[in-house]
């Protein structure tokens, strides 16, 4: 016949207080990680609310140029027209149409001619041929 023997276990007398390093390292790479992940995801949310303020800008900029350039084509097609440009030369720049005596008209390949009535030999006028270089008897 064989023996059993049953196996007791000792009991420690007081409660137990140490947990070992384990528990304490898991709970501190939970803390890190959980801290971590919520810093990550403040900055993510800072650059998108920071990115819709650029591109707010961007728009705001866009819709000024558009405005801009929509009144510069206006500009030009009112400069394009004849009239314009005739009222705009009269009235800013105090211009007027010559008369027969303000005219100068040159003719192509030839020195101009003085204004009619002046009277005078213009300063460009030809000096008149002396024979010295020996090119003509």
């Amino acid at each position: 016949m064989a023996i059993f023997r049953r196996k007791t276990r000792t009991r420690r007398r007081g409660a137990r207080l140490r947990w070992g390093l384990g528990p304490f390292l898991g709970i501190g790479l939970f803390t890190v990680v959980t801290t971590t992940a919520g810093i990550y995801q403040v900055y993510s949310q800072y650059q998108v609310i920071r990115m819709a303020y650029v591109l707010d800008q961007d728009l705001f900029e866009l819709r000024r140029a558009t405005e801009t350039h929509k009144r510069l084509n206006l500009s030009i097609a009112s400069y394009k027209h004849p009239l314009a440009v005739q009222t705009l030369a009269r009235d800013a720049l105090d211009m007027h149409a010559p008369t027969v005596h303000e005219e100068l008209i040159v003719p192509s390949g030839a020195a101009p001619e003085p204004p009619i009535g002046s009277g005078s030999v213009p300063w460009f006028a030809p000096e008149p041929d002396d024979g010295a270089e020996g090119g003509s008897p």
